[in-house]
């Protein structure tokens, strides 16, 4: 039986009060495929720039793990600064 596989990925290079950073879309596109062209082929939700308020991802990683198999694999992969 194949496992669930899913994954969330995010890359930010522009922001309104932070610098830009440099090859975090890069670095998430390369995770994307990776991830998708392996063969265990993850599903892949993925969020660059805009796309990636607070909002979206919460909702997406809440809506990924509700989804999901019991025993599912989730990878969450962020490319960007970071703050808590």
């Amino acid at each position: 039986m194949r496992t669930d596989r899913r994954a969330l990925i995010v890359g930010i290079e522009n922001y309104k009060t932070f610098s830009k950073v440099k090859y975090a879309l890069n670095d998430a596109e390369i995770i994307r495929e990776t991830l998708s062209e392996y063969q265990c082929q993850f599903s892949c939700i993925t969020l660059l720039d805009e796309q990636a308020t607070s909002r979206d991802i919460l909702s997406k990683f809440k809506a990924m793990f509700t989804e999901c198999d019991d025993d599912a694999v989730v990878i969450f992969f962020f490319a960007g600064h970071g703050v808590t």
